[in-house]
């Protein structure tokens, strides 16, 4: 009764009881016995946060290792809350398990094809382009996915091992090509993303003699 009237009194949400966290630590309290002493707030805020999260890093080695062996899926999974605001989950799938990295609210985002475009770009890097084959997202994020094959292309032409310039020409014009569709050739839409392209593109490539 003590740790409900606690639950009550924190406004914690009662489903945290089926967390499988939950039963491990009412046994530990147990064990203990009267008189354990609580953590403080600092203990809460910075020391055992600290080694949770260096824990979770630990936990990712792992997942990382594997995203370099047999590759990764990047999943999105938008979602809209209470207050009406686009949630966007940001996890990685690969043979191991699902990992779930990061939520943004995307509700500004989620209106312009840029900033969706420079979102999936940062996740991207973070798990290495070269891990990643695929990106699975819902209906919420389907500027996120007419953007995938841009991002591809901008790596290919920034990462440090250079592929075969025709080769990035065709990618280039299949990622222009898939994205002019998705906006139904509507330019607006589309030009911010592509003046991000032709800016990297212009700095890195379109010389007189990659153009040749």
């Amino acid at each position: 009764m003590f740790i409900t009237r606690w639950m009550y009194e924190a406004a914690i949400p009662f489903n945290v009881v089926t967390y499988p966290s939950f039963q491990p630590m009412i046994e530990v309290i147990g064990k203990y016995g009267v008189g354990m002493n609580g953590s403080t707030l600092h203990e809460v805020r910075v020391t055992n946060l600290k080694k949770e999260l260096a824990l979770t890093k630990d936990l990712m080695k792992d997942h990382m290792v594997e995203w370099g062996k047999n590759g990764c899926s990047i999943m999105l999974d938008g979602s809209i809350d209470r207050k009406e605001r686009t949630l966007v989950n940001f996890l990685v799938n690969c043979s191991k398990e699902t990992m779930f990295m990061q939520s943004i609210d995307a509700s500004s985002m989620i209106k312009t094809g840029e900033k969706m475009f420079e979102l999936l770009d940062k996740w991207v890097e973070q798990v290495g382009e070269e891990n990643v084959i695929q990106v699975i997202t819902d209906n919420h994020s389907s500027y996120v996915m007419i953007g995938f094959e841009s991002v591809h292309v901008l790596h290919l032409v920034d990462g440090e091992k250079k592929a075969y310039v025709g080769y990035i020409y065709g990618g280039m014009n299949r990622a222009k090509d898939t994205i002019v569709r998705s906006f139904n050739g509507n330019e607006e839409k589309y030009k911010e993303i592509f003046n991000i392209i032709d800016k990297r593109w212009e700095i890195q490539l379109h010389r007189p003699l990659h153009a040749t």
